[in-house]
């Protein structure tokens, strides 16, 4: 009971402005309440907040605070819940990575095949892996940094059209002899998916994650599709107005960051990890494997990435062992940190393209382990 109060004091601290209280999950086992007095004098306190979205936490299997801020729709006035669908950005890589490693279990494919076994044209394909791909290790440069990106993200591509936007470009370097992180080697994993299943990265998915875990809040993204509780992203403009984010197609982010979910879907993928439901164990030793040392990712607040697997940061925080990764992606950001060895998950998702989930993520992950988070923003 005190762990529960505690987070729930601190979360409304840290996140708390005039924003939408939703109430809670059917999974949330919470008790007490704070004082009026307190609340009112932290919402003051905290007002100007950028944070919007919903934030869980994961203690033993058991949910032990969820609660939901602000709007998922600020033109209609919605507020966020926690069904409400985010873009999780970059937390796709690692749906991506065990969709790799659920075929190599079914003999479709292995993470030593070289892209030329799919993508025969493919420049260099003869020397790049899958797994050099799947640890950003391939040498293919990022998509991202192309001003050809920019100004076709607003279109409905193929897989082979969004890989034509890097084709041909120069490798950063050999591949396998360095680390730079990679958006364009998860759209080929994507494709690869599609060349190896026979069926759409969509539908492997649904088929092999998803559904099994009845993650029915999931899925990978359309603009053109209607998609229920579906959170619209938002962003800051001149003078700290709020705006809509523009608009961009996630086609161009595919394996890399185009799935959206909720928090509570979160939670089953989240607890499925400790099982072989969906791999078998051996095989998650390898995704969970540390295969790049010292990968560049911002460091600070505790954090210390020491490695980099299959969609997957590992590192310290808080003197433990962590899994993580963040996303951010245009209207949206996310964070997801698993303690393995504690079994505690911090999932934190918005509609405001910022980088404060990662920071609250990590607040959190102090509160929960008994430290003093720091209050700055």
């Amino acid at each position: 009971m005190k762990i529960m109060r505690s987070l729930y004091s601190f979360v409304v601290l840290v996140l708390c402005t005039t924003s939408v209280l939703t109430g809670p999950s059917r999974y949330v086992h919470r008790q007490g309440s704070m004082e009026a007095e307190r609340d009112a004098s932290i919402r003051l306190f905290l007002d100007g907040s950028d944070f919007s979205g919903s934030v869980l936490v994961v203690r033993d299997g058991v949910i032990v605070f969820c609660k939901s801020y602000r709007m998922a729709n600020y033109e209609l006035d919605i507020p966020n819940t926690s069904k409400t669908k985010f873009r999780i950005g970059s937390i796709t890589k690692q749906f991506t990575a065990m969709a790799i490693m659920q075929l190599q279990e079914k003999g479709l494919l292995r993470v030593t095949d070289r892209v030329s076994k799919y993508i025969p044209d493919y420049p260099h394909g003869d020397i790049i892996t899958i797994h050099q791909l799947l640890t950003h290790t391939s040498g293919i440069p990022t998509i991202n940094a192309f001003s050809e990106y920019r100004a076709k993200d607003q279109q409905l591509p193929t897989f082979e059209q969004v890989i034509k936007l890097f084709k041909n470009k120069p490798l950063d370097f050999k591949p396998g002899k360095k680390y730079r992180y990679s958006n364009s080697g998860y759209v080929l994993l994507s494709y690869i998916i599609e060349k190896a299943s026979g069926e759409t990265y969509e539908t492997v998915l649904q088929k092999q994650i998803f559904a099994p875990l009845r993650m029915h809040n999931s899925g990978y993204d359309q603009a053109q599709c209607i998609i229920k509780n579906r959170a619209s992203g938002y962003c800051k403009g001149v003078g700290d107005v709020l705006m809509n984010a523009p608009y961009a197609d996630m086609s161009f982010s595919a394996g890399a960051g185009g799935i959206y979910s909720t928090v509570e879907d979160l939670y089953a993928w989240d607890q499925a990890l400790y099982s072989n439901k969906l791999l078998s164990k051996k095989s998650q030793a390898i995704l969970f494997k540390p295969h790049v040392a010292n990968p560049d990712f911002p460091h600070g607040g505790g954090w210390h990435p020491s490695g980099y697997g299959y969609g997957w940061f590992i590192g310290k925080l808080c003197n433990r062992t962590v899994w993580a990764h963040r996303g951010l992606i245009t209207g949206f950001s996310a964070a997801f940190l698993r303690y393995p060895d504690d079994n505690v998950c911090i999932i934190v998702l918005s509609n405001f393209f910022s980088g404060s989930p990662w920071k609250i993520a990590m607040r959190l992950s102090t509160l929960v382990f008994g430290g003093v988070p720091a209050l700055s923003k």
